[in-house]
């Protein structure tokens, strides 16, 4: 909230990721209307499919210090992306995606289906299901915790069965579609 009063220019690192792209409408709303400097270091692809994104904390730090280049956030780019940042608060999905420069809300149906689908008749590690399904989600980064997560609750519908739906860790879990 107090980020335009302070004295210090703002710099935001983004990548193609949605969380990042988020962050970078969020400083942008909180500085609209801020004579702060606000600068950007743009450190993906502009792509944010499997195969091609990049996030910030996928490079090295000698491609980081490499990728400081930080470009000015004029007042135009400031209110399109408080614009979606706005859009993005008042459509309170569960998920973002980011594809093609802007945001698509959706609920888990879409997430909850592709790990449903991953999943075989006969039991199978768990992880290889949630792989498959991070290799194939375009525009948002889904992690292992998140489809863990998802995982318990498509168990807890009766949906997929996992071997131990209390363990801490997914790696010895095994799942399976209901029969």
């Amino acid at each position: 909230a107090g980020l335009a009063s302070q004295p210090r220019p703002v710099t935001v690192w983004h990548g193609d990721s949605a969380s990042e792209q988020l962050l970078l409408a969020r400083v942008a709303a909180a500085l609209e209307g801020s004579s702060l400097p606000f600068r950007e270091v743009p450190c993906g692809t502009g792509d944010s499919r499997v195969g091609t994104r990049m996030a910030v904390s996928m490079h090295a730090p000698d491609a980081l210090a490499a990728l400081y280049l930080p470009r000015a956030v004029g007042p135009q780019r400031i209110a399109e992306l408080a614009s979606q940042w706005r859009a993005a608060v008042q459509d309170n999905a569960a998920i973002r995606r980011w594809a093609d420069g802007r945001f698509a809300a959706e609920d888990h149906a879409r997430i909850d289906g592709q790990l449903l689908a991953a999943c075989g008749a006969d039991w199978m590690p768990l992880a290889r299901a949630m792989a498959e399904v991070m290799s194939r989600c375009d525009g948002f980064f889904a992690t292992d915790l998140f489809l863990y997560w998802r995982a318990r609750q498509l168990a807890q519908r009766g949906t997929i069965q996992l071997s131990d739906s209390t363990a801490a860790d997914y790696r010895g879990v095994q799942a399976r579609r209901r029969h």
